[in-house]
């Protein structure tokens, strides 16, 4: 905690483009997805594209947000870059809050957000203790 994050959150036709910094680059990069199949209860995916192979903590951020995806009805799946310095479960759980709770539903019907700017625009800023520093 105290670390500025910065949050950038893409949408396109198949897929979520998450990035959430501390350091300004990249980081580790994960791809989570649904499995199709016929089980009544779905499973999820997740690999590390590039990155921290032995970190359990950003796969499971990567899950929860897939999760939460579609949950909320959408067929896309994620990709996820996290370039963190802290990678503390209150972190990691702020990410995943301010990407689920806060943008996810606007983001299937504009396309593409930066986290600051949701915020301002429906104050709720001093909600999240997790800063986003605008670029």
């Amino acid at each position: 905690m105290g670390n500025k994050t910065d949050i950038v959150i893409c949408a396109y036709d198949d897929h979520f483009l998450v990035i959430a910094t501390q350091i300004g680059s990249m980081g580790t990069i994960l791809h989570a997805r649904k499995e199709e199949g016929v089980s009544i209860h779905p499973t999820f995916s997740v690999s590390v594209l590039l990155g921290k192979r032995d970190e359990p903590m950003l796969v499971a951020c990567a899950r929860q947000i897939i999760e939460h995806i579609s949950n909320a009805g959408s067929f896309r799946s994620l990709v996820l870059s996290l370039g963190l310095r802290d990678h503390s479960l209150p972190t990691l759980k702020g990410i995943v809050s301010a990407v689920t709770e806060n943008c996810l539903c606007v983001l299937i019907e504009r396309g593409a957000l930066r986290l600051k700017d949701f915020r301002e625009a429906f104050s709720c800023a001093a909600e999240n203790p997790w800063p986003v520093k605008s670029s």
